[in-house]
C-alpha cells in the first residue's frame, strides 16, 4: 500500500467513526426528550399547535383543522396572550371535567387589520380578507388541561369550530 492510499484510508475511517458517534449522541438525546414527555406528566410541557383555517362556502362559517402539534419539555417565558377586543376573533377554551379552566383569544387569522405608511409617510389602515391561511399558537400545557375547544366570533356571531383532547 502506498503512503497516499494509507492516508486516504485512515482519513476515511476517522471521518466515518466521527459521524457515527454524532448520530448516536443525537439519537440518545431524542430518546431522553421523548421519555421525559411521556413518563413525567407533572413536568413543565409546552406545545406548538399548527392550524389551517379557511372560509366556508357561505362566507360566514369557517373550517378549522389541526395540522400538527409538537410537545416539548420546558417552560415558556411568559404567556402574554391578551384578550382581543374585536368583532372577529378566535377563542381557545381549555376544559377539565367539562368546566372551563383557562381561555384566551387571538385576532381572527382570516381578517387582519394592518397598518402601513403610504407615499406621504402617513399611517393608513387596511383590512385583509383571506380565503385560507395557516397559523400557530404556543401554549403552556397544564395538568388540568384535558380538552381544547376553539370558537370563532365573526360579526358578533359565535360558531364552534373544533375540539380535541390534549392528553
Amino acid at each position: 500500500m502506498s503512503l497516499l492510499q494509507k492516508i486516504i484510508f485512515f482519513s476515511s475511517v476517522f471521518l466515518l467513526s466521527a459521524c457515527s458517534i454524532k448520530n448516536k449522541q443525537q439519537i440518545s438525546s431524542e430518546i431522553n426528550t421523548e421519555e421525559n414527555i411521556t413518563t413525567n406528566p407533572s413536568s413543565d410541557t409546552f406545545a406548538f399547535l399548527l392550524f389551517h383555517i379557511e372560509k366556508g362556502n357561505d362566507r360566514t362559517n369557517s373550517f378549522l383543522t389541526l395540522k400538527s402539534s409538537i410537545k416539548n419539555v420546558g417552560k415558556l417565558k411568559s404567556n402574554d396572550l391578551n384578550q382581543v377586543n374585536s368583532n372577529n376573533k378566535l377563542s381557545f377554551y381549555f376544559y377539565h371535567s367539562n368546566k372551563i379552566v383557562d381561555s384566551f383569544s387571538i385576532e381572527h387569522p382570516l381578517y387582519k387589520n394592518i397598518e402601513y405608511t403610504n407615499d406621504k409617510n402617513e399611517f393608513e389602515t387596511k383590512q385583509l380578507n383571506l380565503d385560507s391561511t395557516d397559523f400557530f399558537i404556543r401554549i403552556q400545557l397544564k395538568e388540568n388541561y384535558q380538552l381544547l375547544k376553539v370558537d370563532e366570533t365573526f360579526n358578533q356571531k359565535t360558531n364552534s369550530l373544533l375540539s380535541f383532547q390534549l392528553k
